[in-house]
């Protein structure tokens, strides 16, 4: 419980990699009010429901047996989505530090040896990523829930599905003359389209591991339209990452800014001697 003055929140902890602490309800006001009879019946039903809670996990914890080991599931401390349609999976291995804040992780198909990538985002342009599947510069994109009908999120975010692409991220710098080929045939790709990327940094882009090691993008959470679309509260202003003018939380994406993060993909060649 977290109390402020007369407002109080209720909150759930867990731990698993790291203590994880979300709140269950946003502030409730305690203070009195003879004229507010219905917030005081709701705020009795709250304190009526925390109690039978509690009194759960007591019971629920003195019933275990102290002398009993039981086996560990590193399945506890993934999702608990684990299908998506009628196809299930089972997760492996996070693919990002906790810290970063995403929610990324290497699967397996039931019934296959097919890897997949199973994230949780906010947004998502599936749109854009499947243009560049076609184009072998994005991993197949299997599922977003940001398509689904039902639109179903889990905690407030939605499921996406693709291929698994066994590869590395390109080192920081200019790319190769045939990496920045390809990556600049994605980015026409998307602006023909009217999409901005948005993102267009190291981090986002993958060489696969295969015979033709392709250049792929694999991030499409700001993807967006043209002049329409807006960067996310999130974005990191921090000086280290040198965005484009016009780059800040909230303002408009323009292919320009994309044309700007490329250039600075671009290779160096050298210049032949002077005799």
């Amino acid at each position: 419980m977290a109390i402020a003055g007369p407002w109080m929140c209720i909150a759930g902890g867990i731990y698993l990699e790291k203590a994880i602490v979300q709140p269950l309800t946003d502030y409730i006001w305690l203070g009195s009010d003879a004229f507010k009879e219905q917030r005081f019946h709701s705020t009795l039903r709250l304190f009526a429901a925390l109690k039978s809670a509690i009194s759960s996990l007591r019971d629920y914890y003195e019933s275990l047996d102290p002398s009993n080991v039981i086996p560990r599931d590193l399945q506890y401390s993934f999702p608990f989505i684990k299908n998506y349609g009628s196809q299930s999976f089972k997760y492996l291995a996070p693919l990002a530090d906790y810290r970063t804040g995403k929610l990324v992780y290497k699967a397996v198909l039931h019934g296959s040896d097919q890897l997949i990538v199973v994230k949780f985002v906010s947004t998502y342009n599936a749109e854009a990523h499947r243009l560049l599947a076609t184009h072998q510069l994005a991993p197949i994109l299997h599922f977003a829930g940001t398509e689904d009908i039902q639109r179903t999120q889990y905690g407030e975010r939605f499921m996406v599905i693709m291929d698994f692409v066994d590869g590395s991220e390109p080192k920081e710098g200019p790319l190769s003359i045939e990496q920045y080929g390809q990556v600049n045939q994605a980015v026409q790709l998307l602006h023909q389209q009217n999409f901005v990327f948005g993102d267009l940094r190291t981090s986002n882009l993958l060489i696969s591991s295969g015979e033709k090691k392709m250049m792929m993008l694999i991030d499409f959470d700001w993807c967006g339209k043209a002049d329409e679309s807006v960067y996310p509260s999130t974005l990191n202003t921090d000086s280290g990452i040198q965005w484009p003018d016009e780059v800040w939380p909230g303002e408009v994406m323009k292919k320009e800014h994309d044309v700007t993060m490329l250039e600075r993909l671009r290779p160096v060649v050298p210049h032949a001697g002077v005799i």
